[in-house]
């Protein structure tokens, strides 16, 4: 027993990676947890480091994530990092989705290194298309990695959650 926690602790981070969530061109239902296939890496740099850095930080399940935004954090601005891997397996369907994790300061989504969106509450509602949640489309066959930046100043201390939804009407503006 000791020895494959031994082995489980020297294997590489990519080993380690949350395996990605099969859809067959929709979701099974209109909210699915995406914890289990989300990772997780908490950016304590006290700055928002680029992407480029934050791809070679190892990342954690997303079950062990603690909440350090339950009490008053230690730091003014607090960053996750998320990272998660969708496959559409239907052949001729496209997935529209929202990536939903709940109210924060600044929300970026990029699909593998590519900016996708912003939102948050920190940003005018001018130029959010939602306060909670981005949008997402992977196209028939098709596997693709997520990095989504959480940025929260003291003032919003909310949980992250990592949820995919159907309904734009299911998170409020």
């Amino acid at each position: 027993m000791v020895r494959c926690l031994l082995f489980l602790l020297f294997l590489p981070p990519p080993l380690l990676a949350q395996p990605p969530l099969a859809l067959p061109g929709h979701l099974p239902a209109p909210q699915v947890n995406l914890g289990p296939y989300t990772a997780v890496f908490k950016d304590v740099s006290g700055d928002t480091l680029p992407l480029t850095v934050i791809r070679q930080e190892t990342f954690r399940p997303f079950a062990g994530k603690t909440n350090e935004r339950a009490s008053f954090p230690t730091r003014s601005v607090l960053v996750t990092w998320l990272r998660f891997t969708l496959r559409n397996t239907h052949a001729a369907d496209t997935l529209k989705l929202l990536h939903h994790t709940g109210t924060h300061g600044l929300i970026t989504l990029y699909e593998d290194s590519r900016l996708m969106g912003q939102t948050g509450i920190a940003l005018p509602p001018q130029r959010r298309p939602s306060r909670f949640a981005l949008a997402l489309s992977l196209p028939p066959g098709v596997e693709q990695t997520y990095f989504v930046r959480v940025v929260d100043y003291f003032r919003s201390p909310t949980p992250v959650l990592s949820e995919l939804l159907t309904d734009p009407a299911s998170v409020a503006r």
